[in-house]
């Protein structure tokens, strides 16, 4: 079996970061189109149900509380993250710290391998922040999103 380099390694876990934070972002987008095509659902039939009907007011006002938790985590996915520092040289933000491109060309160049492979590393460390809370929101609002539907069913039972 031949060596794998560390260099592969950090391009490989580089583009899964990358890739894992885009599909944290699209399953996002589609929860949160749905999301808000549910509530308009909902409004929509039981708008004028709910004025007398002390149960399915009760049920109504959870399931709003529960749309806005899960509207609000499926935002909170797709918001661009970005990480605390202004030192690097290949996250966006601190790419753009020097004035000029040359000036970057330059920090580039005076660095050893060595030096580079650690900025990889740092790089993808920071990533993978960025993709973990992405996640650990977009389980929120799918929570969310399943109390919702379930407490929309309750609220058709009470109607019913």
């Amino acid at each position: 079996m031949s060596e794998i380099d560390d260099g592969f390694i950090a391009d490989q876990t580089f583009s899964h970061l990358n890739a894992s934070i885009k599909l944290a972002d699209q399953r996002a987008s589609v929860l949160l189109s749905g999301q808000l095509a549910f509530i308009g659902l909902y409004l929509n039939f039981f708008g004028s149900s709910i004025q007398g009907n002390n149960a399915l007011l009760t049920s109504s006002s959870l399931v709003g509380i529960l749309s806005l938790a899960a509207v609000g985590c499926a935002i909170s996915v797709i918001t661009p993250r970005t990480v605390d520092t202004d030192e690097g040289l290949f996250l966006w933000e601190s790419i753009l710290q020097r004035e000029t491109w040359r000036e970057y060309e330059t920090d580039i160049a005076e660095k050893n391998t060595g030096e580079l492979r650690s900025e990889v590393l740092r790089q993808n460390y920071h990533l993978a922040q960025v993709a973990t809370r992405k996640y650990r929101a977009l389980k929120f609002a799918l929570v969310f999103s399943g109390g919702m539907l379930l407490l929309a069913v309750v609220s058709v039972i009470i109607w019913i």
